[in-house]
């Protein structure tokens, strides 16, 4: 008995620091799994799909299937929520008339020589109009570039009472991407270098990304009947007027 004692009591300082090292393990780990359970209690603050400003331009309203378009994208993007104007030169209306919300025609009727004067020459009056039209809708959004760094009266309002409040820094809002204004050009008959002239000079004014891209309907912007076929039906591979008008425009 007396040798177990002795052998027991050498063994015992051994066993007593092999179950601290087992206890600190077991506490090790529990706080590492209660570490990561409040880490996924822990909301994440979501990032927020951009916000589109969609600004669609057509020579006509009414044609065929590239206006029909232009209109279908309008009403779509509207009801998903999405803020989109459609722009249209169409001489068949007013200037200034609109066919359905969110919708109004900058160009006023004119004649074929002025038609062919737009294809030909730029227009200061239809690249003015058009930027102002734009201009005034992005107004109404508050995404043109202000003073002061392009910082908003709001935005700095914001930032004097987050200074007076320090807990306010603290609590996280949800992440909110910058909005992006994209200019759709669909079916561009006439005046079209015009209108592009005008949407430079109003992606320099903007405050916020801006994409700009072109949907192909038809070969109208280099072809008066859009199909680019001569008379006899063979295909056309000029670009001048002059070669327009002597094939397919000059009457007999």
């Amino acid at each position: 008995m007396k040798g177990e004692e002795v052998l027991h009591g050498k063994n015992k300082p051994d066993r007593e620091e092999d179950q601290q090292e087992q206890k600190e393990s077991a506490d090790g780990v529990k706080t590492a799994v209660s570490s990561l359970a409040d880490a996924a209690k822990v909301p994440t603050s979501p990032v927020e799909a951009p916000e589109r400003i969609w600004i669609l331009l057509s020579t006509l309203y009414e044609g065929g299937g590239a206006e029909v378009q232009a209109q279908m994208e309008l009403r779509r993007r509207r009801r998903k929520g999405e803020t989109a104007y459609l722009l249209t030169f169409d001489p068949k209306l007013q200037k200034g008339e609109s066919r359905e919300e969110n919708h109004v025609n900058l160009m006023e009727p004119w004649t074929n020589r002025q038609k062919r004067l737009l294809e030909n020459v730029d227009s200061p009056r239809l690249i003015c109009d058009t930027e102002q039209e734009i201009i005034k809708i992005l107004q109404n959004q508050g995404v043109l570039r202000r003073e002061n760094g392009g910082k908003s009266r709001e935005r700095s309002m914001e930032g004097d009472c987050s200074q007076e409040n320090p807990d306010r820094e603290k609590q996280e809002a949800p992440k909110t991407a910058a909005p992006v204004l994209i200019l759709h050009i669909h079916n561009i008959t006439f005046g079209y270098t015009s209108i592009c002239k005008a949407l430079g000079r109003v992606k320099k004014q903007v405050s916020i990304p801006c994409v700009t891209f072109e949907t192909i309907h038809d070969c109208r912007i280099i072809c008066d009947k859009g199909t680019r076929l001569l008379p006899d039906g063979s295909f056309c591979n000029e670009n001048s007027f002059a070669h327009c008008y002597e094939n397919c425009m000059k009457r007999p």
